[in-house]
């Protein structure tokens, strides 16, 4: 993925978090990943799997263009923590 298609990306991304609904969330600054791939729009899904989707949003947070910190840990490990 170029660099101008990842800032494009992580624009996206953080276009759709502001439209997560409250049950997505778990605390005031953590978001699941499920509920920002519901919150994409159509086009943006229909251009990707959630998988590449996962790698692309891990590929932003290496590039420091979104913070995806303990992503998953968490709630794997089921303290609500994160």
């Amino acid at each position: 993925m170029t660099a101008i298609a990842l800032d494009a990306f992580a624009a996206t991304v953080k276009d759709a978090i502001s439209r997560v609904p409250e049950g997505g969330w778990f605390g005031p600054r953590k978001v699941f990943v499920s509920a920002v791939w519901d919150a994409l729009p159509e086009a943006a899904r229909a251009r990707r799997s959630l998988d590449r989707f996962k790698a692309e949003l891990f590929a932003a947070h290496r590039a420091q263009l979104l913070c995806a910190a303990r992503a998953g840990r968490a709630r794997r490990r089921g303290d609500g923590a994160g």
